[in-house]
């Protein structure tokens, strides 16, 4: 197995990153940090759905889009194809052009933390 380098690498049929629904493939095994990176995938496909949705709907052309984003056409291009990982800085700036928050954190009330919690397991990459 090769191992998938960006995110349209991740699902069955690359060339359906951000188009329909994509299946992951199911070669990954049960390496934590790539299955970290499918889930990060699936989450850029939904959001390059998202965008070209509004894109669409407000008739914008990818071209005039990374215009008035300050995200280079050649950028903009790869992220939506699945070739490039997306920056948080460009989904705000795509969010403050489409008129959508396209990072949106749930905001976490109590800040009580659980003290007998170790890092352990959870850093070592593998089940």
């Amino acid at each position: 197995m090769a191992v998938p380098k960006h995110p349209r690498e991740f699902f069955e049929v690359p060339q359906m990153f951000g188009s329909g629904a994509v299946r992951v493939r199911d070669d990954l095994g049960r390496d934590r940090r790539l299955r970290d990176r499918a889930t990060a995938a699936v989450h850029q496909h939904r959001v390059v759905q998202t965008v070209q949705r509004l894109m669409l709907s407000q008739g914008l052309k990818q071209t005039s889009l990374a215009a008035a984003t300050g995200i280079s056409s050649r950028r903009l291009s790869r992220v939506l194809t699945g070739e490039a990982w997306v920056h948080v800085y460009d989904l705000v700036a795509l969010g403050r052009v489409l008129g959508l928050d396209l990072v949106q954190v749930r905001v976490i009330d109590d800040l009580t933390f659980d003290a007998s919690w170790t890092p352990g397991r959870a850093d070592q990459g593998t089940d």
